[in-house]
């Protein structure tokens, strides 16, 4: 199981308090999982939970049969370090390093990652093929992330996360920017890539439109509660 959640709550206190409640939400392995819901519903507080970024949550949230609340901070680091790819809505991509260097970066800080990839193929050529397979040019594999278009980066965030076969991929809000075409295309090329090694996948989005590409929805209210 890639992600199984039982009677999860979480609050956050403050000016801002907020309350999550996940009564039972499951991803098994290759499982494509669309999560929709308005703005302050909880998505990316979601992700964060799933990603072992946030804790202090009561009930039991498991990511590759480990319960979160059991490890410690390094070990929910390497967790998602090594199992857990990130296509972020801003890409988050390093503007000074060339694209080919962006997309290598988790399997420099990943053993795990690095050496999935070197059982079959150099580093560079891992990536160079990725990148090729989402729809970019070689001649841009050189270039400095920071002179891409915005679904050139969006393709590179995508190599980045894909490299060295996660088990699951979590992607927020990554084609809010892209027409519908574009927007299709790419969700395409991402899942293709993803069904090729049976990775997981929970993609956010506000755009309901895009459900019609995944296995099943699951919607967050506006109170924190989760349907679907």
């Amino acid at each position: 199981m890639t992600v199984s959640i039982e009677q999860m709550h979480f609050a956050r206190s403050g000016a801002d308090g907020f309350t999550l409640r996940i009564p039972h939400l499951q991803l098994s392995q290759g499982d494509r999982v669309f999560l929709h819901g308005p703005s302050g519903s909880g998505k990316s507080t979601l992700l964060n939970l799933i990603a072992g970024v946030l804790t202090g949550y009561e009930g039991s949230l498991r990511v590759f049969d480990a319960e979160l609340s059991a490890l410690s901070a390094r070990q929910r680091d390497a967790l998602r370090g090594d199992r857990i790819g990130f296509i972020f809505q801003q890409f988050n991509l390093l503007p000074y390093l060339s694209v080919l260097e962006n997309v290598l970066l988790p399997c420099r800080v990943s053993a795990v990652r690095r050496k999935a990839v070197l059982s079959q193929e150099s580093l560079e050529r891992c990536g160079e093929r990725l990148l090729a397979e989402l729809g970019l040019d070689a001649s841009l594999f050189g270039r400095q992330a920071s002179v891409l278009s915005v679904g050139q980066q969006q393709r590179v965030a995508a190599a980045r996360a894909l490299i060295g076969r996660p088990g699951l991929i979590i992607a927020d809000e990554p084609t809010s920017a892209l027409d519908r075409n574009n927007c299709d295309g790419f969700l395409e090329l991402l899942l293709a890539q993803c069904a090729q090694h049976d990775t997981s996948v929970l993609f956010v989005s506000h755009d309901q439109d895009l459900a019609k590409h995944f296995d099943r929805a699951v919607s967050l209210a506006g109170d924190g509660s989760c349907s679907g």
